[in-house]
């Protein structure tokens, strides 16, 4: 017996989240949304966007913790960074 397997992969699923992720993206940008609201949006959106690259296509999803939390941890990192940059600019 033979099973089907879906036509859609779980890759080509996350490659589809990926781009409506960066048209999202692209789209607030392009209607020149700015303020604290839509950087945390966009904050968002790269963290989504950035552990969909970690864990699938960089094929850490099924690597030891220990290399998924380091990884995913200096995306948190950076991202918390940036924000409290970007928090310091905006109280000033």
């Amino acid at each position: 017996m033979t099973t089907l397997r879906h036509p859609c992969s779980h890759s080509t699923a996350t490659w589809l989240l990926l781009m409506i992720a960066t048209f999202i993206s692209w789209s607030i940008g392009e209607k020149g949304e700015s303020g604290l609201a839509w950087a945390g949006v966009l904050s968002l959106i790269t963290v989504i966007k950035g552990s969909a690259i970690i864990l699938d296509f960089m094929g850490l999803a099924k690597a030891p913790a220990l290399w998924r939390g380091l990884v995913l941890g200096w995306l948190i990192f950076v991202l918390l960074l940036i924000g409290l940059i970007y928090w310091n600019g905006v109280s000033q």
